[in-house]
């Protein structure tokens, strides 16, 4: 019987917990009007891509900066009536109880000062943080109010997977690991790295939540995309790797055969991570062993073989010989 083989090797073997997430924006907010005012000016439209301290509407401020000039005129005579008075202090023609009251007035004014100003600064609303407009909730002669809602906010760089993985698997799981995010309209996988790793653990679920970000994506990526992730969350170094194909399941047991002097040894054998095209063996094989990848289906224990020149790895197998052998649990959705 014809057969192809692959020598069994030693090398790492990884175990991956797949699940899914909805993308999220790094920051969202709703940009919130701070005081009484018209809308004179809009600046930025839905789409709009803005930085940190951009200026995104103008509210009427002609009242307001009238209150500065006020505050500061008489910010302006309490300074005045200060210094003069300081100098009666210093000459002895003034006590200090009623230096006191001078103190206290140019304070007052100060603070009055300060009030006007910020007022007049509520009427320029900026971005909190660079990202792109998302909504804009008025328009050019609208009358606002303290907590009125003027737009909203989206920062999308990076993007966040937030993904909860039960926390008896979290025990190689780490700040800056490497995580595969797929995505529906996307056959590439994209790379996030676990940016945030939950300190505790959901007692209603038994999770820990793990959050990646995704600084590459597709154009038109957006928030509220699914995604499927999958994140190793267990490595055996040293294993002994035979390719998947070569396993199959024959009356509730993973066989596999090797060749030994030419003949056909049926192996039951215990397989642990499936890592991509290759099985880690845990019992029942050992390094170096001559194991029938191609044709392993037809054979008989103890029957002669003949091996197919050629290396195997460019001998392809039906899948269904693969998909037939049982893998341990270590994929969840």
């Amino acid at each position: 019987m014809p057969v192809a083989v692959q020598r069994a090797e030693l090398g790492a073997a990884s175990s991956y917990y797949t699940t899914t997430a909805t993308l999220e924006a790094t920051s969202r907010a709703e940009i919130l009007s701070r005081t009484t005012g018209v809308v004179r000016e809009l600046l930025r439209e839905e789409g709009d891509r803005v930085r940190a301290g951009d200026l995104l509407l103008r509210l009427e401020d002609d009242e307001a900066r009238l209150r500065v000039q006020q505050a500061e005129a008489n910010h302006a005579l309490a300074q005045a009536e200060f210094n003069r008075r300081q100098k009666m202090l210093e000459g002895g023609l003034l006590s200090a109880e009623e230096f006191e009251t001078t103190e206290s007035n140019l304070a007052v004014r100060e603070s009055e000062l300060g009030l006007a100003r910020v007022a007049l600064e509520y009427t320029q609303v900026r971005a909190p943080f660079a990202g792109n407009v998302v909504l804009r909730h008025v328009d050019i002669g609208a009358s606002v109010n303290p907590g009125s809602p003027l737009y909203e906010l989206m920062d999308v760089t990076p993007l966040l997977a937030k993904v909860y993985i039960p926390a008896k698997r979290m025990g190689f799981v780490v700040e800056g690991q490497d995580m595969e995010i797929r995505l529906d309209s996307s056959d590439e996988p994209l790379r996030g790295v676990v940016r945030l790793v939950s300190p505790i653990v959901d007692s209603s679920t038994g999770t820990v939540k793990v959050t990646a970000e995704i600084k590459n994506y597709p154009a038109g990526t957006r928030p509220g995309d699914f995604a499927e992730v999958r994140i190793v969350t267990d490595r055996h170094e040293d294993a002994i790797l035979v390719p998947s194909l070569a396993l199959f399941e024959e009356q509730g047991e993973n066989i596999l055969y090797v060749v030994e002097d030419g003949k056909a040894v049926r192996r039951v054998v215990s397989p642990g991570f499936v890592d991509g095209d290759v099985t880690e063996i845990e019992t029942g094989l050992e390094e170096g062993e001559v194991v029938v990848v191609k044709g392993q289906r037809q054979l008989k224990d103890g029957g002669a073989v003949e091996i197919m020149e050629g290396p195997a790895d460019l001998i392809t197998e039906p899948v269904a010989d693969a998909a037939d052998a049982k893998k341990p649990d270590q994929d969840a959705s």
